[in-house]
């Protein structure tokens, strides 16, 4: 036998494999990740940014203003960044990091809107939430069976037809963004309905388990809230801020440079894209009804000194199974490569600033909100009632606003979780030795409780003292007017 080796199997310098993160977070989360959210929310991401921001016309005015405002950016940055943070001893690096993101992104955001308002009037009609409420919900088609609904779905010849359809799963997200600038009319679109059509523009297709990247079941009401309540008239969201403080975590800490970037580019997508989407809600659009017309943001994540980029457009809010395969349009996400801001911070001097993103962050506050014209942008409303408090019946008003209120809150029941107690267990459902006994129970009447609709709720009982009629038994309970 022959012990020679083929000369392609040797090099002149060592090769070795790639080093992999073998933590408990590394071995659950991926680069599949990244697929993953891009398939929820049906985006194609795009290494870049847009055009209309690298235009001549633009780049000399955000030049000129970046010069303009750099001496007062300056000086609020250090005096941000050596302020303490006035937080407990024992307070983790991800806690000190988040208070000091809010107060640098806060100061510097008050700084470019003084400066930059007297040579971007649109700025004057702008409003800014700091730390808003955003939460989104839709429903993605195309995800697998759970592996106990298929076990009991092949147990019954009638469903075993339902194995091999589509699911749709109920996504909720949460947000915590650092802030809000919102506006009366939306930007303008990056890209027309056709370019956003086009099948180069691909989506990658993930069908697995939510959960197996770490998301958590939960039962609550799906909310969507954009960081404002309804019949608020700055209703269109120009640009938001978000952090990284979770990088600093012990989960995410041992994590390579790759990994980083794709986790600013996932948190990009699914902040951008619950933006917009909450605001496509309040304007009448949801996951069944597809928006008429697109809707662009913009997101710049940021601890002070590293910054990222990202400009969003939602072209499609179709996102069941029905459209998983067969909706031609797909949300495109534009993104950057993170920079840094600054070297360094000594004694109050900011020391190797980086004038480019200076100029990138002044460009984006220069993108003009402009009115759609011969555009309906709510088209699914009622013109006469397009919101609860447009309602004349007071009764009918009360009870719906009552019921926003109850839904957004999402506060805890007073009542237990629904459950079957052990002895039931034992002689009502695996052994059957009480088959004379009343059924009364969800179980024994086939019914999910978890599943209960608002109709099937008890009515409020109505004292005699609050009747018109005290004898009549119609008005004995509440009246109801639920959607």
């Amino acid at each position: 036998m022959s012990t020679n080796m083929p000369h392609e199997e040797y090099s002149d310098e060592p090769q070795y494999p790639p080093i992999k993160d073998l933590s408990w977070w590394g071995k659950k989360v991926s680069e599949a990740e990244a697929q993953h959210e891009e398939h929820m929310t049906r985006t194609h991401l795009v290494n870049g940014l847009p055009a209309i921001f690298n235009t001549n016309d633009v780049e000399e005015s955000a030049k000129q203003l970046a010069e303009e405002v750099k001496a007062d950016f300056i000086e609020a940055l250090a005096f941000e960044w050596s302020r303490p943070a006035d937080l407990e001893e024992n307070a983790s690096r991800c806690e000190v990091e988040k208070v000091k993101t809010q107060r640098i992104l806060e100061s510097l955001n008050t700084i470019m809107m003084s400066r930059l308002r007297r040579h971007v009037p649109h700025l004057s009609s702008t409003v800014t939430d700091s730390e808003p409420r955003l939460e989104a919900a839709w429903r993605v088609g195309g995800i697998e069976l759970e592996r106990k609904v298929r076990v009991f779905f092949e147990s019954r010849e009638n469903l075993k037809k339902w194995l091999d359809w589509p699911r749709d799963r109920s996504i909720q997200y949460l947000g915590n963004p650092v802030l809000h600038v919102r506006a009366n009319h939306p930007l303008q679109p990056i890209i027309g309905d056709q370019e956003s059509m086009n099948e180069q523009l691909e989506v990658p297709q993930n069908s697995l388990d939510p959960r197996i990247y770490g998301n958590r079941d939960v039962r609550r009401y799906m909310t969507n809230i954009p960081g404002f309540w309804p019949g608020d008239d700055h209703r269109f969201g120009i640009l938001s801020f978000l952090g990284r403080d979770y990088q600093l975590s012990e989960i995410f800490d041992t994590r390579p440079d790759e990994d980083r970037v794709e986790m600013l580019h996932c948190q990009a997508i699914m902040a951008s894209f619950a933006w917009l989407f909450s605001q496509a809600c309040y304007l009448g659009f949801s996951t069944y009804q597809d928006v008429t017309y697109p809707l662009v943001s913009q997101t710049v994540i940021s601890n002070g000194q590293h910054w990222s980029f990202y400009a969003y457009q939602l072209n499609t809010t179709l996102l069941h199974f029905q459209n998983t395969a067969n909706n031609p349009k797909r949300n495109v996400c534009w993104s950057s490569q993170p920079v840094k801001l600054f070297e360094s911070i000594d004694n109050g001097h900011v020391k190797g600033l980086n004038m480019d993103v200076l100029k990138t962050l002044v460009k984006f506050y220069l993108n003009e909100p402009k009115e759609r014209i011969g555009v309906n942008l709510t088209p699914y409303l009622d013109p006469e009632t397009p919101m609860v408090s447009k309602i004349e019946e007071e009764d009918k008003r009360v009870f719906l606003e009552n019921l926003f209120k109850k839904v957004s809150l999402n506060g805890k029941k007073h009542e237990p979780d629904p459950e079957y107690w052990n002895w039931e267990w034992i002689y009502k459902i695996k052994n059957k030795s009480r088959p004379q006994e009343a059924r009364r129970r969800p179980f024994e009447l086939w019914q999910d409780p978890w599943r209960l609709s608002f109709y099937e709720l008890s009515r409020k009982y109505v004292p005699k003292a609050r009747r018109k009629n005290p004898k009549s038994n119609k008005e004995k309970w509440e009246k109801t007017y639920y959607p």
